[in-house]
């Protein structure tokens, strides 16, 4: 019985001191492994944001450029946008829904996927609405609250943002209108369509 229990003995010793041999090797193997089989770190992402837009609103088609900068996951822009002559591109008379936007914008950005990203944030902007060549032209300034999608928003060039905003005027015109034909309305929902370099 004494016999057994030293062979019982003498096998566990073996077994364990396998055992912290074999945990050794594998702890030199890691300590030695290449740096480039580490997981990495993608860091801060800085994209600018240099580009030209199409875009859609109650008021009519409209174009705009827009500059800003990207440090994920903080997004900041600057904006123009104006349907000059293309909102009585089809009328004859003037509609009065003539006007243009200077925006600055700041969002948060969202990131879905390695491709896509989603935005939300505010805006604030001089807004100017009404007849271009003639009166009443209403000048104020508009909140804008916009959210948004990025198509390739890991790319250097040849990103797509699409940016839905609403437009909420801070002022309404003091001028009193003596017919409807002169009434003037600013837009309310914009659509935009940007391509960034």
């Amino acid at each position: 019985m004494a016999r057994a229990f030293t062979t019982t003995l003498a096998c566990a010793e073996l077994s364990l001191a396998a055992l912290v041999a074999s945990a050794a090797r594998a702890d030199e193997d890691s300590t030695h492994q290449p740096a480039t089989a580490q997981p990495s770190s993608t860091g801060l992402l800085v994209r600018p944001i240099v580009g030209l837009g199409l875009g859609l609103s109650d008021s009519g088609l409209h174009v705009g450029a827009h500059l800003g900068l990207r440090v994920s996951p903080v997004q900041i822009s600057l904006s123009l946008q104006t349907n000059g002559w293309l909102v009585d591109l089809v009328k004859t008379q003037p509609s009065g829904r003539y006007f243009d936007l200077l925006a600055a914008h700041a969002d948060w950005v969202f990131v879905i996927s390695e491709h896509l990203a989603a935005f939300a944030g505010l805006g604030y902007g001089s807004l100017r609405y009404g007849y271009l060549f003639d009166s009443p032209l209403h000048s104020t300034g508009a909140l804008l609250p916009e959210a948004g999608l990025t198509l390739g928003h890991r790319r250097t060039v040849g990103r797509l943002i699409l940016n839905v905003a609403l437009v909420v005027p801070m002022t309404s015109p003091s001028e009193r209108y003596f017919s409807p034909a002169d009434r003037i309305a600013p837009p309310q929902f914009m659509v935009s369509l940007v391509f960034s370099i």
